[in-house]
């Protein structure tokens, strides 16, 4: 698998910039509108090309959908175009003019081009030969930030909205700097879950984090604290996937608690994304261990627990976290 860019049309030999560039973005809503060639490319709502033809359906991506397959046809302009998703749902449209392309078995990252009357140039960014990153684990709990005792944070009462905060700080501590070219197709399958499951429209971390700030001060906010003798934690409800050997995660919630200083119960579990939490909780350190090259703390096996706390275990002590102040 490998990252491309590859465009089509623009071979106009009088005039190859014709029609004004649009750049290549990620697709939620997809369609065209056609006659002999494609007048215009209409792409998440907005059309890029002139208003002759007849438009097609379009398509709204659901979740974990994507472009799998493009047809084009084209040469000074595009003439035709096919797409395909993964779940065999298909637009077309335009004419039988210019050369014949087809790119399959991808997963398409975005589209651009450039536009005037007609579609003149379509560019499309995909992962060559794509495999579907692997579902690992659901429902499992990865820690994304502590609060030490004595500060104070603000989050926003929207659970929508601190779980795109969840986005932002999985996509910092897990393809964070220097991790290497091992994550960039993991990176970009990370980027198209955003895309198609939340209503984010930015490509990068640093606009994503400026559009979750603008959607933060529409919102009501509360102060948290941790009272003493507690700490708190951030912690998220992932889905984990692998992509050969790089293992990542996506949040369906999140959520900050306080936390005992004496540490969690003995049949909590969760990565550590934060590497930190043997530091604050340092009864906690014996319990660590390492899981796809993430920290990760581990229940205590039911034989180690002394009775009273094995007792707990088996007959209705089911909270995951240590009792909290009232």
């Amino acid at each position: 698998m490998s990252i491309v860019i590859k465009s089509f049309g623009g071979n106009n030999p009088f005039n190859r910039d014709g029609g004004s560039p649009f750049p290549i973005q990620p697709i939620k809503t997809l369609g065209v509108q056609t006659g002999d060639a494609v007048d215009a490319l209409i792409l998440n709502g907005r059309r890029y090309g002139g208003r002759g033809g007849r438009e097609t359906e379009q398509l709204e991506l659901g979740r974990d959908e994507y472009i799998n397959k493009i047809v084009v046809r084209s040469d000074w302009n595009i003439d035709f175009l096919e797409f395909q998703t993964n779940k065999g749902r298909t637009i077309n449209g335009g004419g039988r003019g210019g050369k014949k392309d087809e790119l399959e078995n991808i997963r398409v990252i975005g589209l651009g081009g450039r536009s005037g009357d007609l579609l003149d140039k379509i560019s499309v960014r995909y992962i060559s030969n794509y495999q579907e990153s692997r579902l690992i684990g659901t429902g499992q709990l990865a820690i994304t930030n502590i609060i030490p005792p004595g500060e104070t944070i603000e989050e926003s009462v929207s659970t929508e909205i601190a779980r795109l905060v969840s986005i932002t700080r999985i996509w910092e501590l897990v393809f964070g700097q220097g991790i290497g070219a091992s994550a960039d197709i993991p990176l970009e399958a990370f980027k198209a879950k955003v895309a198609s499951e939340t209503n984010i429209k930015a490509t990068t971390r640093e606009e994503v984090k400026t559009e979750i700030r603008a959607l933060v001060r529409t919102e009501q906010r509360r102060i948290f604290s941790p009272p003493p003798g507690f700490a708190g934690v951030e912690i998220a409800v992932v889905d984990v996937y692998q992509d050969g050997n790089f293992v990542w995660f996506f949040p369906t919630t999140s959520e900050v608690i306080p936390v005992s200083l004496e540490g969690f119960d003995s049949n909590f579990e969760a990565y550590d994304l934060t590497k930190v939490l043997a530091v604050q909780f340092p009864s906690m350190m014996a319990r660590r261990v390492t899981m796809h090259s993430y920290d990760f703390y581990r229940a205590v096996p039911l034989i180690q627990l002394l009775p009273v706390e094995r007792l707990k275990v088996l007959y209705g002590n089911s909270r995951i976290f240590s009792d909290v102040a009232q």
